[in-house]
């Protein structure tokens, strides 16, 4: 009886043995993750690229000689189209979404011109302007 009690002392002031039960491994996805940008996908995304630069140029036409309001339109813009942004980075890291954003964006070469010369001088007038200066510094980028 002494050695009982021994022996729950010992295993007690050890912590005993613990039966623990592993936690069975969870299966692995039999379903591979969808393609990050589809044949529509890349079309839309690279629709929506065109959109953006359309808008940034029509901000710096109408907003031409009010730097602060352009500067908050861009602002907001650039906010707004921070998750399309992202996509394309993403997008382009990936080499099966890349070659598709390429293939739609050489289908819509007729649709991506320069940035129109009015905008650009409408944006030069407004270079020292803080919220200006502020809202390019933010501007979504892609390679």
């Amino acid at each position: 009886m002494k050695r009982i009690i021994l022996l729950v002392a010992v295993l007690t002031a050890c912590g005993g043995h613990h039966h623990t039960t592993a936690e069975p491994a969870p299966a692995p996805d039999a379903t591979p993750p969808p393609p990050l940008l589809d044949p529509a996908g890349a079309a839309e995304a690279v629709s929506q690229l065109i959109d953006f630069l359309q808008a940034m140029a029509a901000i710096a036409e109408q907003r031409a000689g009010n730097c602060d309001q352009m500067g908050a339109d861009l602002d907001e813009l650039f906010t707004k189209t921070q998750p399309l942004f992202d996509l394309v980075r993403a997008a382009q890291q990936d080499p099966e979404a890349a070659k598709l954003l390429v293939q739609e964006e050489k289908k819509r070469e007729a649709d991506i011109s320069d940035f129109p010369p009015d905008a650009m001088e409408a944006l030069a007038g407004c270079r020292d302007n803080a919220k200006v200066v502020d809202a390019m510094q933010r501007m979504p980028e892609i390679q």
